[in-house]
């Protein structure tokens, strides 16, 4: 949840990609990450945001629809993600671009001299399961402070319509402390290297099942993975609660 750990962000990047096929690709020799936008010919645009390249690849991928600057709804994205359906690996990386662009991790959006953890996220009905309790958080620098159970649920949505399965939300939590949890998404695709599983609870796409996720967030604290795959939120929190 609020304290589960997650990696550092970039607010803005320079020009280092295309627009190909809708979405937003790196050049070779680019820095891992980091996307741009680049026009026609050797021709580049100046420097953009990382909303204006959603926004941009967006318009490629839906001509004819209306994209509005602001944040776009839940309609939309999952028109857009559905662009990608037979392309796992482009919609993987489409999430990872429109993520870093709209919402910030929790443990991002805190004041680098407080001494104390940031606190929990609460969302408005307790439970992130409506895309409404994702774009009512607060905001800061324009992104939409949310935890892991936010990007879960996010990941689950987007990434299910952009061509993968969704295994369940699954949980793990410090052996020593049950409070520290940390929930993803775990999924799972037919890509061009074969059946790829990835899990999602935070700003990018982990390779890996639960157990790998767990592995990276607690970083060497001994964890513990729940052995249940959770078909939904209800079900997450009816299990976390009674731990």
């Amino acid at each position: 949840m609020g304290n589960s750990r997650s990696p550092g962000v970039l607010e803005t990047v320079p020009p280092d990609g295309s627009v190909v096929d809708g979405t937003l690709a790196r050049q070779p020799g680019s820095v891992p990450g980091v996307v741009g936008v680049k026009g026609g010919g050797s021709k580049s645009y100046p420097q953009y945001s990382r909303k204006s390249q959603v926004i941009l690849a967006m318009r490629a991928a839906l001509p004819g629809e209306t994209i509005p600057e602001r944040t776009p709804g839940q309609a939309l994205m999952l028109r857009y993600f559905r662009t990608a359906s037979a392309e796992p690996t482009q919609s993987r990386r489409m999430f990872f671009d429109y993520t870093l662009a709209f919402y910030v991790h929790i443990n991002e959006g805190r004041d680098p001299a407080a001494t104390t953890p940031p606190a929990d996220v609460s969302y408005p009905g307790g439970n992130c399961d409506r895309w409404s309790d994702i774009t009512s958080r607060r905001s800061l620098g324009g992104r939409r402070v949310i935890d892991c159970e936010g990007f879960a649920y996010l990941g689950q949505v987007l990434l299910s319509a952009g061509g993968w399965t969704f295994d369940g939300y699954k949980f793990a939590y410090q052996a020593d402390d049950v409070n520290n949890i940390h929930i993803a998404a775990q999924l799972h695709a037919t890509t061009y290297s074969g059946v790829a599983t990835i899990c999602v609870g935070g700003e990018r796409t982990n390779t890996g099942t639960m157990t790998d996720e767990a592995r990276r967030v607690f970083q060497g604290v001994r964890f513990i993975v729940d052995g249940t795959i959770y078909q939904t939120q209800a079900e997450v929190w009816t299990a976390v609660r009674a731990i």
